[in-house]
């Protein structure tokens, strides 16, 4: 008689264990834990980046860096992907410092703090 409880007992459990219930309830801890987890990633601030902190934003080289630097201040990100017509050497160009595709990549790794006005 004790065996057949035995087996009655960990038949329960194993059903318990393998209940949907049991199951979606591991995945919603497992769904909390994994989402506060994630890092938070500082944004960098166009318009006071240096190269090498540039340079690390993915589809960013050393010339467009240059560029970004030479251009600053931007009012918006969104300037970065504007195209300018600029004069040089006597020769009109049309000049779009980050391509459409590379700032779809960095849209939300940047910003573009104003600086600070004195006496505001």
């Amino acid at each position: 008689m004790k065996l057949g409880k035995l087996v009655f007992l960990v038949a329960a459990v194993g059903m318990l264990l393998a209940s949907p219930v049991w199951v979606d309830s591991a995945m919603a801890q497992q769904r909390r834990t994994t989402t506060a987890a994630k890092p938070v990633v500082p944004k960098i601030d166009v318009n006071s980046a240096s190269r090498e902190e540039l340079m690390t934003l993915p589809g960013i080289d050393e010339e467009t860096a240059q560029q970004i630097i030479e251009w600053r201040p931007f009012k918006n990100k969104k300037e970065l992907k504007q195209t300018r017509v600029v004069v040089r050497g006597g020769q009109i160009q049309r000049i779009q410092i980050v391509s459409n595709a590379t700032y779809a990549q960095i849209e939300k790794s940047i910003e573009t703090k104003q600086p600070k006005v004195a006496g505001r």
